[in-house]
């Protein structure tokens, strides 16, 4: 993988220098000057070079984060504002940034004190909500199906969340992409063919979206935490909401580093939690029912609930 040369994108609240190209940020990119940048993305002197790790591995020190992948290549993210890209030989574009807007980029955002949400986020009413959980948990899937009623995702499994200027709880948008599997793309109803297969899962899906282009933060309303089960909608009070919250939407914890990160996901959390109703919201494991609990969710988000 060679450099195309330096890019500017605004997103996520920051200002981000790359040299490689990030075509997921393509409704971000700006054109290159006005201030200094809050992150750089550099090549490592030998990226294309070396053979790919043997195992994946994760190693945090002071200030730094070392991680590898056998599929990749290696990222060293330092400071919270700088990560190094080496892939390895032979590595095409799409597998070293899906580790890049992933991994490596969680890294950097709890090493700058800021969350990393592990959510699909869609507007509704003028704000946004939050549909968290852990992997396997359907929120590409109900994000796709709100969208066919007329949502529009801001960020699909990971997205910045936390106080704007003014101390409110907002999210700003992120990759334009859903990462659906084949069954999903049939309930819904939109076909697989030319769509990119995902390199580690392949009968998942990468569909892409109009790029949002929009850097500004948009109002959090409502948080819903997803499970398997008999249909509820329930909504959490007190220390049960902030325990569940942090539990459903906590990114990759074991890239959060030492006391000092986990105190401030922790307050970051709390926070959220002190202004949004956080929900739990449980529906059967059968996509043909997810049009109807996509229905019944976007009506709760006209009420503001």
């Amino acid at each position: 993988m060679t450099s195309g040369g330096l890019r500017l994108y605004e997103t996520w609240g920051l200002r981000v220098e790359s040299e490689v190209p990030v075509p997921e940020w393509a409704g971000f990119e700006r054109p290159a000057g006005g201030g200094m940048p809050d992150v750089r993305i550099s090549l490592g002197a030998d990226a294309g070079r070396a053979e790919p790790p043997a195992r994946a591995t994760t190693e945090l020190r002071d200030g730094e984060a070392l991680l590898a992948f056998p599929s990749a290549g290696w990222y060293r993210v330092t400071g919270g504002e700088r990560i190094e890209v080496t892939p390895a030989r032979g590595v095409a574009g799409r597998e070293t940034r899906l580790f890049l807007l992933g991994s490596a980029w969680g890294a950097l955002c709890y090493q700058r004190g800021i969350l990393p949400l592990h959510a699909a986020v869609v507007e509704a009413e003028g704000g946004a909500i939050a549909l968290c959980g852990p992997s396997g948990s359907g929120k590409s899937t109900l994000a796709a199906a709100l969208s066919r009623l007329g949502h529009r995702i801001l960020g699909d499994d990971l997205c910045r969340a936390g106080p704007d200027g003014e101390g409110r709880a907002v999210v700003w948008p992120g990759t334009a992409r859903l990462k659906l599997w084949n069954e999903a793309l049939a309930a819904l109803g939109w076909e697989k063919e030319g769509l990119e297969r995902d390199h580690v899962r392949h009968e998942k899906f990468h569909v892409p979206l109009r790029p949002n282009g929009v850097p500004e933060p948009v109002p959090l309303r409502a948080v819903h935490l997803l499970e398997w089960g008999d249909e509820r909608r329930e909504r959490l009070q007190g220390r049960e909401a902030l325990r569940r919250f942090v539990a459903a939407a906590t990114y990759r914890p074991d890239l959060i580093a030492g006391p000092a990160q986990v105190e401030a996901q922790w307050r970051l959390c709390l926070e959220l939690v002190r202004q949004v109703p956080v929900h739990v919201l449980s529906r059967p494991r059968d996509f043909e029912e997810g049009e109807r609990v996509a229905r019944r969710l976007s009506r709760a988000a006209g009420r503001s609930e």
